[in-house]
């Protein structure tokens, strides 16, 4: 059955504005069985029109699987209130859940800065933004009560929360879908919560990649194809950043984060520079919009002259990816845009503190990570970025463009 034919992008917060919605046609969506508890011989059709069913389980929060079928038409949300990396971390399971059922139609529910970069992965029908409660915007309660009677209405037959904190469980529960499950996380489900979920995900997320995560946890109670995909940013949603209109031969370092623990210092950006300075025409030089964070970026320019393009805050994530899938290579800190990197399929060097690699290091793409020297790989929250040796990512800046 062809793919719901419909793609809505829906924004309640400030960061775009815009209600884009594309209209091919659609076929009529089949009906939702009822569970097999249920079923009766009044009901046989709808089990023979190719819908699923899944006995409810009524012995809490327990792992496990039933039958499952998903037909056109069948209503899909994943809640996931995380940061923008994040966010895209969850396009791998978003392209093996259309890729497996094509028919269904997928809400992603996230932060509404997460939006843009969600944007790129065209595979889901429906955007909704939440509020960031650390923003503090005017208007916020509004707006989430607004999406939040809208999913309400949506009626979901199944929703997946993959964050495992408290908002995205309340959420969840508020949104009645018929049926529901949470990740596993260090922190169970309230009693109350745990009333309002069929299951929790048996997968350990603590464990492993934030990709797998995602993924085992819709794969456990609707099937997934194996392997794992890679991130998503579709090319063809990508768009040029103005300045760098024609540039052939470039580099592309990201140096700031918005958390300071995950900063490095201006020496070792200036000498990483300079190397591949040596080796490309051209450098662009990316940050955030804050400050401090362009100011780091300014001093490369001060020092480095016309060679080096800054994009202070200003480039769109679309514009972003337009630049990352044209460089030959990324050197930056652990963030979003080293993640839309792994997407955009651009060679990493990733400078790297106290956060664990085998949980957030770049999915699916060549790349390599530069830790302090001498710390142990079991403790990474001891780590300092700053204690990154230059020559270190230098050479592995070496090593990555020699083997392309």
């Amino acid at each position: 059955m062809a793919r719901p034919a419909r793609l809505e992008l829906a924004t309640f917060g400030s960061v775009d504005r815009r209600s884009i919605q594309l209209s091919y046609g659609r076929e009529p969506p089949w009906g939702l069985a009822p569970p097999t508890d249920f079923l009766s011989t009044r009901t046989p059709s709808l089990a023979q029109a190719g819908c699923f069913s899944i006995p409810r389980r009524k012995c809490g929060l327990k792992g496990g699987r039933g039958t499952r079928r998903v037909s056109g038409g069948v209503r899909i949300a994943l809640i996931k209130l995380f940061n923008i990396g994040d966010a895209l971390l969850l396009t791998p399971t978003l392209d093996a859940l259309r890729r497996a059922h094509p028919g269904a139609e997928v809400t992603v529910v996230t932060r509404e800065t997460n939006l843009g970069i969600l944007a790129g992965c065209p595979v889901a029908d429906r955007l909704v933004g939440m509020s960031d409660p650390r923003l503090r915007r005017p208007g916020a309660f509004g707006r989430d009560l607004r999406a939040v009677l809208s999913l309400r209405r949506t009626r979901f037959d199944f929703l997946f929360e993959l964050g495992g904190r408290e908002r995205g469980r309340n959420l969840a529960a508020l949104c009645r879908a018929r049926r529901a499950y949470t990740a596993r996380t260090e922190k169970p489900p309230e009693f109350l919560q745990r009333r309002r979920f069929d299951a929790m995900a048996s997968h350990d997320g603590a464990r492993g990649h934030a990709v797998e995560r995602d993924f085992f946890t819709v794969h456990e109670f609707l099937p997934l194809p194996l392997p794992i995909p890679p991130l998503v940013f579709s090319r063809e949603r990508a768009a040029a950043w103005p300045p760098a209109e024609g540039l052939e031969d470039f580099a592309l370092l990201h140096v700031s984060a918005r958390e300071g623990f995950k900063r490095w210092h201006a020496d070792g950006w200036a000498a990483t520079a300079k190397r591949l300075l040596d080796r490309f025409p051209r450098l662009v030089v990316s940050t955030g919009p804050a400050a401090e964070e362009t100011a780091e970026a300014e001093t490369l320019r001060a020092q480095f002259g016309e060679k080096v393009l800054l994009t202070r805050g200003r480039a769109s994530w679309p514009e972003l990816a337009g630049l990352l899938y044209r460089a030959a290579l990324y050197v930056g800190l652990d963030t979003s845009v080293m993640h839309l990197a792994a997407a955009c399929g651009c060679p990493i060097v990733a400078v790297w503190g106290p956060t664990r690699e085998e949980h957030w290091a770049p999915w699916r793409a060549r790349h390599r990570i530069v830790a302090p020297r001498g710390e142990d790989p079991l403790e990474p929250s001891r780590r300092k970025t700053v204690d990154v040796a230059a020559a270190d990512v230098i050479a592995a800046c070496d090593e990555l463009l020699a083997a392309s």
